[in-house]
């Protein structure tokens, strides 16, 4: 877990540091293409990588770079989206989402979550 949680701090600097504050970069600057997405068994944050931006291969041999239960309150996520911010930097965003809440008694029934103490 500390390997891929370094990758991926470094990966994200590495990014980061590629958005100098007035100059737009262009394609040609990156040096690749980073997809994010989740998996329903984990609930985890999965990574791939890509130099032409249509074939991608995952990163930490297809296992989670961020297991969904060390990251959210409610011990998993969903829709993780990356966008860029308008200082020029890369910025990771997700659902935070429990789909086993009812079964482990966080909460009584699979999807409703208690919105005072939650929020929504």
């Amino acid at each position: 877990m500390k390997k891929c949680l370094f990758l991926l701090v470094c990966f994200m600097a590495a990014l980061t540091s590629c958005a100098p504050s007035k100059k737009q970069l262009t394609e040609e600057d990156m040096g690749a293409y980073l997809f994010v997405f989740f998996s329903d068994p984990t609930h985890g944050l999965f990574m791939a990588t890509s130099h032409d931006g249509y074939t991608f291969t995952a990163v930490n041999d297809g296992l989670p770079v961020i297991a969904g239960d060390t990251i959210a309150e409610q011990r998993g996520i969903r829709d993780p989206h990356i966008t860029r911010g308008p200082d020029g930097a890369f910025y990771l965003a997700m659902t935070d989402l429990h789909v086993f809440g009812k079964r482990e008694r966080i909460r009584k029934t699979q999807w409703e979550r208690d919105a005072e103490e939650y929020g929504w």
